[in-house]
């Protein structure tokens, strides 16, 4: 196997447009080339070999496990396939990096972390790339440093302008396929604010409803044959263009108003974690724009981030004890897919290679932003509060003692922060 950082030797396995686009992404960087492509569907490796020509091709995951010039693969196949792809990979030691979310249920995931339990050679990384980017990467540093001392509640709004063309056009409006938008969309928020208070969920409760999509229309409706097509403000072009994918594509075009549609295009989710803090997550697939707005308080003071999708992303610092002068940064996308996530996300797996260590978003952390996300579709459908319990089926319980934190004020008035002005 191939230790070098800047020759892996990458398989595909799934040559939707995500695999095949963050595959350019890791092939482009520099950080290796695919030899290999995988999918059941032969039209599927057909589009994969125009992007990768002298890739080898199968539709036998065995056969790609089994090939010497594979040293890492890309799971990207559709996600009630990635456990099942990613354990049939285990007898044939490749490193793996398997797109978010991890699986679609709970037991999945923990399938997954029990079958991989104990192996050390071989590096298994989860596709969360949000957590890569400089913006996310800033606000991590800055709450580890303690600037705002200990984190004690979170807030997050997921406002997506572009709902009906990522899902409700798409498979992805059905909970056969994916559970929830919770856990298509909402892993990568979750998942960020879980790393950010440094601790394990314990009880989830959420509410939420098709309010906008969904509707009476048949399900064999498409966009591209319709009499309203030109009136309708949810209408589908027939090909469309994606940050993480290098070419425009023809995409489906569904009706997003048809009667099969039954994931929420709003939810409202409420987190307690071990430590004691508390998050309420919010996600609205029919707002104008595309934002995440992200604040989190802590015993000294608050950050507040704002993420949208295109232009400048800030960082506003505010203290309890001191001038209430609002400190403000301003940080820098990198170039790639999802705001340079996609790319730290490849160096980030390759180093792990090449360093022979876990990566920071292993199967464990995949886990966990999942468990938050199916718990949270099954409070909806239940109205129950749900709990979290650990891989081995033990409860969890919070640590954290009030008023603990009573004695910080004082020194909060000379507490020293590494923030930028």
């Amino acid at each position: 196997m191939s230790n070098s950082s800047n020759s892996l030797r990458l398989a595909v396995l799934g040559c939707g447009g995500r695999g095949i686009g963050v595959a350019q992404e890791f092939q482009e960087c520099g950080f290796g080339h695919v030899t290999a492509l995988c999918d059941v569907s032969e039209n599927s490796l057909k589009k994969g070999l125009q992007t990768f020509p002298n890739a080898a091709a199968t539709t036998d995951v065995d056969a790609l496990g089994k090939r010497a010039d594979v040293d890492a693969v890309l799971i990207a196949s559709p996600d009630d396939k990635h456990v099942d792809n990613a354990l049939a990979m285990r007898p044939y030691k490749k490193h793996l990096l398997v797109e978010k979310p991890l699986a679609i249920s709970v037991a999945d995931c923990d399938r997954l972390v029990n079958g991989y339990a104990g192996e050390t050679q071989t590096v298994q990384m989860v596709g969360l790339c949000m957590r890569y980017t400089n913006l996310m990467m800033r606000v991590h540093e800055l709450v580890a440093a303690g600037t705002i001392g200990e984190m004690l509640t979170a807030h997050c709004v997921d406002y997506v302008s572009v709902g009906g063309d990522y899902y409700f056009h798409r498979w992805m409006s059905r909970k056969k396929h994916v559970v929830g938008l919770l856990l298509q969309k909402g892993c990568h928020s979750l998942d960020f604010i879980s790393w950010i208070l440094n601790s394990r969920p314990v009880k989830v409760h959420a509410f939420g409803g098709l309010d906008y999509y969904g509707g009476e229309e048949p399900p064999e409706k498409v966009c591209s044959s319709c009499d309203e097509f030109k009136d309708c403000t949810e209408r589908m072009e027939a090909v469309a263009s994606y940050d993480y994918m290098k070419n425009p594509v023809k995409v489906p075009d569904a009706c997003a108003f048809s009667r099969e549609i039954d994931v929420c295009d709003n939810s409202v989710v409420n987190v307690l974690y071990e430590s004691g803090a508390k998050l309420s997550y919010t996600e609205v697939h029919f707002s104008p724009d595309y934002v995440r707005e992200f604040s989190f308080v802590g015993t000294k003071g608050r950050i507040e981030v704002a993420a949208p999708h295109n232009g400048p992303q800030e960082i506003f610092l505010s203290f309890r004890h001191r001038p209430r002068k609002l400190m403000h940064e301003t940080i820098e996308a990198s170039p790639g897919g999802h705001g340079g996530g996609d790319r730290a996300m490849m160096r980030e797996f390759v180093n792990a290679i090449r360093e022979k260590r876990a990566p920071l978003t292993d199967f464990s952390a995949g886990r966990e932003c999942a468990a938050i996300s199916i718990s949270a579709e099954q409070s909806i459908e239940s109205g129950q509060v749900v709990e979290i319990r650990n891989v081995d089926g033990s409860p969890r319980v919070v640590t954290r003692q009030k008023g603990r934190s009573r004695g910080m004020s004082r020194s909060a008035m000379t507490a020293k922060t590494n923030f930028r002005v």
